[in-house]
């Protein structure tokens, strides 16, 4: 079979895709043809194998990219219809597609470029219109800052130009979003670098004044902000006739030039700067290296100096200041029993106190319940949350203060640095006045600090949900003070918290979900949050949380935690997985209720690692296909090859699948890290685990007996049972 392909003129590449075709017991007449690539005829093949109509793109004027992007809506059931056009670049049906995918129908007889779509497909997303800046003229990368800042809140239209550069109009979000003087930098007189120093001069409170002028290029701005940041005297330096690597030798060398205030003088910090006239060898005056300490050292046992021999030695060493009148008066009456005495001492210079905020709410809520007697957890009194009210003060900045100089005992006067001042907040729903040091809330909401950001969102205040009140889906927090009736759906893009009962109900929330009194959802209700589920009972219910799930007892759940569950009383019916550990008191039941705990790699991360490796073999494969083809075209002489279309198109797929195979490698990485967590998987049991109950750990299984007061660990390929 193969000689028959070698004599038609097929590469072996090509051979290669039609003899696995074969193989796979597959009709390879769809793509056994010359014309195509062996690329191409892979995508065709893979096609074939996933059961798609390839007619719909084998066909010649498709690369090997469109035809890989029609596969890939072909195999998600879309509509491939509305970008399967030659004359559209793959980055635009991969656009069209994501969108499709998403319920959206981009326009593709607008001329737009892949970027303008994606940037469009985004704002779609989020419910965002940025239809006037694209008829305006705005770049993709412009686009992308307009975008962001509206979504997020942001009032950027003052400064929106189509002379800012994405970069330019990125620091200028950035500086919006840190409520920063933008207008002191949002000039076209500035390049983006400059900006960036001049918008993190404002956010670290330093005096951008003296750096902003438009002839220092960034780097020299940027040495003498940092400088600036330490509490330098950068007059010295801020000036044009210096490089900036002529700016940064003299800002590390008044840097060094500060004493370290750490370091006191020692004795072997002392030099020999002995005053010895000739007709004197009873005694020397010593001076330590940094000049802080004077010293007298005996040379004979007789320690009795009078005073004017001792001031005149002491001026002749340049000692004229700090000296201690006290080890003077032992001196002259010669009292002294040690060989040396320190006479004189030079004062250290202080640093000043650095910024700091001063907050006027609760940053450090814990949200951990507390433990009762009977060793169940008490979730109806959490300290869940800290709510301000609109105009409240709720942080005020106390500026660095100046340091204290200092001296040495020759007179010499030492510099103090200014404490340093701290970042300005980030984050939304506050003010920032105009003496840039108090902050407000901007309205009604929860609050909360986190690093270095203060978020205030809004809360929804409820009573009891039920049918009749419809569903919520709401952006911000929803407090529910009453119960959660059958049926309901409530949506959160932060937390939730219901004072009362749940029943059989959808929530979903992006953070935290509190449930005071718990849920009974009779096999029909769902929970879902993206970070933690704190409960007093679940019953019936299917929950997935990305952090971790607490709750005094669960009966008949489906819980998927992504990191613990952590149970006080029983886990008794359904299935429950943790990714790193399930600690309860009881597993299972005397009656032997079928309870099934896993813990350790989920057979969706297995199923996600599986995609990644696959796909990067899968990359791999394409790699070298491109890249041999790229090589059969080095037979051509240059100036043939760099003007054949499939010869340049075989360059951006070579520079686009490496790209690819990279993010992959990422990808892998960071799964591998996600794995650590895998590692020390157990099952923590203070009370008994039941016959009947099913143990999984990392794919060990365990059919489990009776046993009580135990962990369970993975040991090569079973479960080990630890007493």
């Amino acid at each position: 079979m193969r000689g028959k392909y070698q004599k038609e003129g097929f590469s072996p590449d090509q051979i290669d895709e039609i003899e696995i075709g074969i193989q796979k017991g597959l009709k390879v007449s769809h793509y056994a043809k010359k014309e195509f690539l062996a690329i191409q005829m892979r995508q065709i093949r893979l096609g074939l194998e996933e059961k798609l109509p390839v007619a719909k793109y084998a066909k010649t004027e498709y690369d090997w990219f469109q035809m890989e992007e029609i596969r890939e809506g072909l195999k998600h059931g879309l509509d491939v219809s509305k970008y399967a056009d030659p004359q559209l670049s793959y980055e635009i049906m991969r656009q069209i597609r994501k969108g499709l995918a998403q319920g959206i129908e981009l326009p593709v007889n607008q001329g737009w470029s892949a970027g303008i779509l994606r940037e469009v497909r985004k704002a779609l997303l989020a419910k965002v219109n940025i239809t006037k800046y694209i008829e305006e003229g705005y770049k993709e990368e412009q686009l992308k800052e307009i975008r962001r800042a509206i979504e997020n809140g942001i009032d950027v239209e003052p400064y929106i130009s189509v002379n800012y550069n994405g970069a330019g109009l990125h620091e200028i979000v950035e500086g919006l979003e840190s409520k920063l003087d933008v207008s002191l930098y949002a000039k076209e007189i500035y390049n983006w670098q400059q900006m960036r120093e001049i918008r993190l001069g404002l956010k670290n409170r330093v005096p951008t004044e003296g750096y902003m002028n438009v002839l220092f290029n960034w780097r020299q701005m940027r040495e003498i902000r940092l400088g600036l940041e330490e509490g330098l005297p950068v007059e010295k330096y801020a000036t044009l006739m210096y490089t900036e690597k002529e700016m940064e030798k003299k800002r590390n060398e008044l840097s060094d030039s500060y004493i370290n205030l750490k370091q006191p003088t020692k004795d072997k910090d002392f030099i020999k700067k002995i005053v010895n006239s000739e007709d004197n060898t009873e005694f020397s005056i010593n001076v330590s290296e940094d000049e802080m300490q004077a010293m007298v050292v005996f040379h004979t046992k007789n320690r009795k100096i009078d005073k004017e021999t001792l001031y005149l030695h002491l001026f002749k060493a340049g000692v004229i200041y700090g000296i201690d009148e006290t080890a003077v008066s032992v001196i002259i009456k010669g009292t002294c029993r040690e060989e040396y005495l320190v006479v004189a001492r030079g004062i250290q210079p202080e640093q000043g106190k650095d910024g700091y905020y001063e907050f006027f709410f609760r940053t450090n809520l814990s949200k951990k319940p507390v433990i009762l007697d009977d060793g169940t957890v008490d979730y109806r009194n959490i300290d869940w949350m800290e709510s301000v009210k609109k105009n409240q003060k709720i942080a005020y900045y106390h500026e660095a203060e100046e340091g204290k100089p200092g001296k040495t005992v020759t007179g010499k006067d030492l510099p103090s640095r200014k404490g340093k001042e701290i970042k300005m907040l980030s984050g939304k729903g506050f003010e920032l006045l105009s003496d840039r040091k108090t902050y407000i809330s901007a309205k009604d909401g929860k609050i909360e600090y986190v690093n270095d950001k203060i978020m205030i969102t809004d809360i929804l205040l409820l009573d009891d949900v039920t049918i009749s009140t419809g569903n919520i889906q709401f952006d911000g927090s929803v407090h529910i003070r009453g119960n959660v009736g059958k049926g309901v759906s409530i949506t959160s893009t932060k937390d939730i918290t219901v004072d009362g009962f749940v029943e059989a109900a959808n929530l979903s929330a992006q953070g935290d979900i509190i449930l005071k009194k718990g849920c009974n959802a009779s096999g029909h209700g769902q929970i879902v949050c993206g970070k933690d589920l704190m409960a007093r009972f679940l019953e019936g219910a299917r929950i997935h949380a990305t952090g971790n799930v607490k709750v005094n007892y669960c009966m008949n759940c489906d819980i998927h935690a992504e990191d613990t569950i952590e149970v006080t009383g029983m886990i008794a019916g359904g299935t429950s997985y943790a990714g790193s550990k399930i600690t309860t008191t009881d597993i299972g039941n005397y009656s032997g209720l079928r309870t099934i705990v896993k813990v350790g790699k989920s057979e969706e991360f297995i199923k996600r690692e599986a995609q990644i490796k696959g796909k990067i073999y899968e990359v791999e494969e394409e790699l070298k296909l491109l890249q041999r083809a790229f090589e059969d075209f080095q037979k051509y002489p240059v100036e043939v090859r760099n003007t054949h279309p499939i010869y340049l198109k075989l360059e951006d797929a070579l520079y686009t699948k490496k790209t690819e195979q990279e993010q992959l490698m990422e990808a892998k990485v960071s799964m591998d890290k996600y794995k650590e967590r895998f590692e020390g998987a157990k099952i923590a049991i203070k009370g008994t685990i039941y016959e009947g109950s099913l143990v999984d750990i990392s794919g060990a299984p365990w059919r489990a007996k009776t046993v009580s007061r135990v962990t369970l660990r993975k040991d090569g390929g079973r479960v080990a049972v630890i007493n």
